[in-house]
């Protein structure tokens, strides 16, 4: 729900424009308004009760003629992205670091494939460095 604090630094910031993508039934009577200086936009759910991304990228298109947009996220975003084929690139920094646990986080969450021929297949289309870490730069197959 919306719980953010109106003092929070995000909300101090004078440009660019801040979106808070929700569901529809938190967002209802604030879609496509601002509050607190906060576009809100109520999104439909889809079937597995996630955000319907589709329905964010049309308002991004068609409110700010936004056709390529990045997309920054953990885990759970990253995979409603992916589940919702809504990526045709994903560009992947890999550090020289290992990390992790039995706990540890996936970088993709959400996206169940019961066997190998159903994964989700990349094409990698370059790898650059950037300081030590690599950068990986894949293009999705549909």
């Amino acid at each position: 729900d919306l719980r953010t604090s109106p003092d929070v630094q995000l909300l101090r910031q004078p440009s660019p424009p801040v979106l808070l993508a929700t569901r529809e039934d938190i967002g209802a009577g604030k879609s496509l308004r601002q509050v607190q200086g906060i576009d809100i936009i109520g999104l439909p759910m889809t079937e597995e009760g996630q955000l319907d991304l589709r329905s964010l990228l049309a308002y991004l298109a068609n409110r700010h003629d936004a056709t390529n947009d990045l997309v920054e996220g953990g885990a759970v975003l990253i995979g409603s992205m992916l589940r919702q084929n809504l990526v045709d690139q994903l560009i992947v920094f890999q550090a020289p670091k290992i990390i992790g646990d039995s706990d540890a986080i996936s970088s993709v969450r959400g996206l169940s494939c019961p066997t190998i021929g159903q994964t989700l297949s990349t094409v990698l289309r370059s790898v650059n460095r950037v300081g030590d870490d690599l950068m990986l730069d894949y293009r999705v197959i549909c």
